[in-house]
């Protein structure tokens, strides 16, 4: 518990002090100087609602609107303790809570106003209902948690439209637990009904989110993804988010993926042996069940309907869920035998991913940046120094302007509205040669072209960006 409360105030103190990001800027733009925006992929419906409320709540500044988010981190974290508490080995416990709440690439999204904060914390809640819904005898509170499990995960979507790949096979999963007891083979007229009605609100739900993709698509919005496979772009994206770097070599991705594949395959296996064995379905295979339908219906995406395959944040589902499948399954694993050497090998694994994990942890954090948007890491610092080089100038009592790299736009005007900045002339994505600025801050590879006619204000080598003011 003392570690959540740590996890969550650290949160809190990025979603305080670090830069407000590019997407996060778009979000916020919606609500403020582009409503057109609100078409985009950037909006994220429950996110955007929430940042809103915020706003005229608590005022603009980044804790304020990045505060649901944080909240969604400790929904994440009591969700993640509850559902632990259903594994009997205290050692597997602590691997699980090491696995599940200290990737760095997840814990990045708890402290930005993205969406994806909000619909892992869902994502894990329905993970518990679900467990809930598992273990319950009586009909009717078995069916209670299957439904609340569903609308949790609704909510997922609703947060972010990329959950929708998580959110089907979760209907059905739900569906099976609601219409059979606990030997998942034996159902009933009554729980055929509760099933059918479950897996028809789910279809009515569904309605939407496909819609506004529909929609999206033929806008050319859902950009965001990859071309080449799912071992490539998926899971080999999804180890180098989560190692947190992009120097890990391919071999070296490519080797650790194939042992997460073999081990969610041995649980899926192992499961699927024990149900037909034993008169009760063990948890390991609704888990695993849940994360084989979410990796199938991506095919399904792809094949059918020519979507791209899901990629880093926008296939950061299956991180947690991957990761509950396989505990379940390790303990599913370590209860069928006692002998230590066994028990070990079984464990080995898990063990070796955690202490790598947090390696890259404490390599790797930055309390001020963000993997996804790392480049945006100084944009309040710029502009503030481009606030105190004009109050020193004869450009003073003058509206500026400033050229930027296209990326760092949004982020930019965040700022001058938020903080009214009146001297300053609205941002825009012109490329920094194509206007007469004032002043000019974005990559270096951009900003050095202007090299004998600027004078260098700042140099951030961590993003290679430059900020200078233009001398006429």
């Amino acid at each position: 518990m003392a570690a959540s409360v740590a996890l969550v105030a650290t949160s809190a103190y990025r979603a305080a002090t670090s830069s407000f990001t590019h997407d996060e800027s778009l979000s916020f733009a919606i609500f403020n100087w582009s409503p057109d925006l609100g078409r985009t992929a950037n909006n994220h419906l429950l996110n955007t609602w929430l940042m809103r409320l915020c706003s005229s709540l608590f005022g603009n500044s980044e804790l304020s609107l990045r505060s649901p988010n944080v909240v969604a981190h400790a929904i994440y974290l009591v969700s993640t303790l509850l559902l632990l508490r259903r594994l009997e080995r205290p050692l597997i416990q602590v691997l699980g809570f090491v696995l599940l709440a200290l990737n760095p690439f997840v814990l990045d999204f708890f402290s930005l106003a993205r969406g994806y904060g909000l619909a892992l914390a869902c994502l894990m809640s329905s993970l518990y209902l679900l467990a809930r819904a598992h273990e319950e005898e009586p009909e009717r509170r078995r069916a209670i948690y299957a439904f609340l499990s569903t609308l949790s995960a609704a909510l997922a979507v609703l947060a972010n439209f990329s959950f929708l790949t998580y959110y089907v096979p979760m209907v059905l999963v739900a569906a099976w637990v609601a219409a059979s007891d606990r030997s998942y083979r034996r159902f009933s007229r009554d729980r055929i009904v509760v099933a059918a009605v479950l897996l028809g609100a789910g279809a009515l739900f569904a309605g939407f989110p496909l819609y506004k993709l529909i929609l999206l698509r033929r806008a050319g919005e859902l950009y965001f993804g990859g071309n080449t496979g799912f071992f490539s772009d998926t899971i080999e994206g999804l180890v180098r988010a989560s190692a947190y770097s992009n120097t890990l070599s391919r071999p070296a991705t490519a080797a650790i993926s194939v042992v997460l594949i073999g081990m969610a395959l041995a649980v899926l296996a192992v499961g699927a042996w024990r149900f037909r064995r034993q008169a009760e379905a063990p948890l390991a295979l609704v888990f695993a069940a849940l994360l084989a339908g979410s990796a199938a219906l991506a095919f399904v995406e792809r094949y059918l309907f020519h979507v791209l395959w899901p990629i880093e944040r926008a296939a950061v589902y299956y991180i947690p869920l991957y990761v509950v499948a396989v505990l379940f399954g390790v303990q599913l694993l370590a209860g069928l035998t006692n002998r230590r050497s066994i028990l070990t090998g079984i464990l080995m694994l898990p063990v070796l991913t955690a202490v790598l994990l947090c390696w890259q942890l404490v390599r790797h954090f930055d309390p001020h940046s963000s993997f996804d948007w790392a480049y945006d890491r100084h944009d309040k610092d710029a502009i503030r120094l481009v606030e105190r080089d004009r109050a020193g100038s004869e450009t003073r009592s003058t509206v500026v302007s400033i050229g930027d790299s296209w990326q760092m736009e949004p982020s930019l005007n965040f700022y001058r509205v938020t903080h009214n900045y009146t001297w300053l002339a609205p941002v825009t994505e012109a490329a920094v040669t194509d206007g007469h600025y004032d002043y000019v801050y974005g990559f270096e590879a951009d900003v050095t072209q202007l090299r004998d006619q600027s004078v260098r204000l700042a140099s951030y080598g961590d993003t290679n960006t430059l900020l200078v003011r233009v001398e006429r």
